[in-house]
């Protein structure tokens, strides 16, 4: 994605000679400049069948491990309850030290198709090591995923990830996606999908695809209708990897959205991605193909949730301005992921998590689990124990908290009593949760500030002291 820094030669592939430029390395080829390494080209190739990579040579003589179902791990063996378990390879020697993490599905009645597909899933994930073929020092790589579209006619993976050469100016964000067509069980690319026109272009420069980081915005000023055109045709192939022509274009689908990510420079986080409403691009969906009546057509009516102090089902991610205060303060603006994880007898069980934020934990970036039902919310620890205490019984695990309701909810304890204290304030159309331990200087304390037809508007959390604390605060 980033294409700020020069190749040596192609032996030299994967040295890194300098910074990002703070202008964005634009999708296009400017001046003969050479892409970086650092940008995964990875996933989505036209191929139908699983394609053979350096990434399955001498790199590969790894570990591969393989984890239980972690969402919505359905019994019922058909293609539209197929599951989703959590794969990984690793290595660790003096020179290449990695994990990188990928999707495997299970549960399709076609087993031929869920072997091309599970192929396609890790061909396309290991694929990132072809940057790191002949670097100049050691390398540090890992790489995570997240399912940001699961239905019987579409998967599509996010991959994200840090990667980094021991003697390079500084370490890489790596972004890269995977689509496929559940169906076919082909891999889908953006202009399988979309018909690619002028007017497709122009909303994506004009400000009708929206930047998920306010200051990535200014990351389109070089750009024109033509360069667009030719990039997103290109977009999503892995062909001319590590190479001049290489493409630094990745789509993907969430609910309600079509996202694009481009390559940007490093100083403004190496990729940038932005997102349109199905709904408002209804004149280039290309109708013959068939994953668009799941993702486009079923998704664009208007849906409230269950709760109306929750967020609308028809939203599967929000952004907020945050402060971060862990090692050093971080302020920026913050992506929060909202996954339905299963439907349940009195309501939707999610989970809230925040994109990955450098130097900060991934256990303090998950907000947890949130069990929305009609008249209340409850907070869980996002454990697996957890998790599967609620799929098996419906029971509500120990230590569960009400978070929001219409009424308020007093203090248990007095105000000086030492303890955990939990109440619940009424304000109008806002229901606001606090929760603190005065047990010790350094307790726990956690808030969420709900408001009736947006969901959660502002939240903070950390210990004692303000250390290791995080505050959000709901972009309008």
């Amino acid at each position: 994605m980033n294409r700020n820094l020069l190749f040596a030669t192609i032996a030299t592939l994967f040295l890194l000679t300098g910074c990002g430029k703070a202008v964005p390395a634009n999708i296009v080829k400017q001046n003969g400049q050479s892409p970086s390494m650092v940008a995964p080209t990875t996933t989505i190739a036209s191929a139908i069948s699983p394609t053979k990579t350096n990434a399955t040579s001498a790199l590969t003589q790894d570990s591969t491990a393989t984890s239980k179902p972690s969402i919505n791990a359905e019994t019922k063996k058909t293609d539209s309850n197929f599951t989703i378990e959590k794969s990984n390879v690793t290595k660790n020697d003096d020179k290449l030290n990695y994990t990188i993490n990928y999707p495997q599905i299970s549960g399709l009645s076609d087993t031929d198709k869920q072997k091309m597909i599970n192929s396609t899933l890790k061909n396309e994930a290991l694929k990132v090591l072809n940057y790191y073929e002949s670097p100049y020092g050691s390398v540090e790589l890992n790489l995570d995923y997240e399912i940001v579209l699961k239905n019987p006619s579409l998967l599509s993976v996010q991959y994200r990830g840090l990667g980094s050469v021991s003697n390079a100016a500084h370490p890489n964000s790596l972004f890269f996606t995977t689509n496929l067509n559940i169906k076919t069980g082909e891999k889908l690319r953006l202009k399988d999908i979309v018909n690619l026109d002028e007017g497709f272009a122009y909303k994506f420069l004009h400000g009708e695809f929206k930047a998920l980081f306010s200051e990535h915005n200014e990351a389109l000023g070089n750009l024109t209708n033509g360069d667009i055109l030719k990039d997103f045709t290109e977009a999503d192939s892995l062909d001319n990897l590590g190479t001049e022509n290489q493409s630094d274009v990745f789509s993907y689908f969430t609910s309600d959205s079509l996202g694009i990510s481009i390559s940007v420079g490093h100083a403004m986080g190496d990729h940038a991605e932005f997102e349109i409403k199905y709904e408002d691009i209804k004149d280039n969906i290309l109708t013959e193909a068939e994953v668009w009546p799941v993702t486009a057509s079923n998704n664009v009516k208007e849906e409230t949730a269950a709760n109306s102090f929750f967020f609308n089902r028809n939203i599967s991610q929000i952004r907020y301005k945050a402060k971060f205060l862990f090692d050093d303060m971080v302020e920026r603006d913050v992506v929060l992921k909202i996954k339905a994880i299963n439907t349940l007898k009195d309501g939707i069980l999610y989970e809230l998590k925040l994109n990955p934020i450098e130097g900060v934990p991934d256990e303090r970036l998950n907000l947890g689990y949130f069990y929305v039902q009609q008249d209340r919310i409850y907070k869980m620890d996002p454990t697996k124990d957890n998790l599967a205490k609620l799929k098996e019984s419906e029971e509500l695990p120990n230590g569960s908290a009400i978070v929001c309701q219409d009424k308020e909810k007093k203090d248990g304890l007095s105000e000086n009593e030492l303890g955990w204290h939990h109440y619940i304030d009424v304000k109008g159309d806002r229901r606001e949760y606090h929760s603190y331990n005065n047990e010790v200087s350094t307790g726990f304390y956690e808030s969420f500030t709900w408001e009736k037809g947006k969901g959660l508007i502002d939240y903070s959390s950390g210990y004692g002291a303000e250390r290791d604390a995080i505050e959000l605060l709901v972009n309008d």
